[in-house]
């Protein structure tokens, strides 16, 4: 995951073993309250990348990047 320091811009970058109907990324809080989900479309085996720019305030979250079976986090 990488967030500019200016900008509420962020990309996550990933791999998947398989093709996955939907990709979803929820982001946490820091006190475990969902603040914002983001759903894509179906996406290919490989490397992949996902650009999200949320509307929340400036601080630290938990983004959760669910794809099929697969499951990354990053704060």
């Amino acid at each position: 995951m990488h967030a500019g320091p200016y900008s509420n811009r962020v990309v996550f970058k990933f791999e998947l073993s398989d093709d996955v109907p939907s990709v979803r990324v929820a982001l946490y809080s820091r006190m475990g309250m969902n603040v914002a989900n983001f759903v894509f479309g179906e996406m290919q085996a490989g490397r992949n990348s996902l650009t999200i720019t949320p509307d929340i305030a400036e601080g630290y979250y938990v983004a959760y990047v669910l794809a099929g079976t697969h499951k990354f986090r990053a704060i």
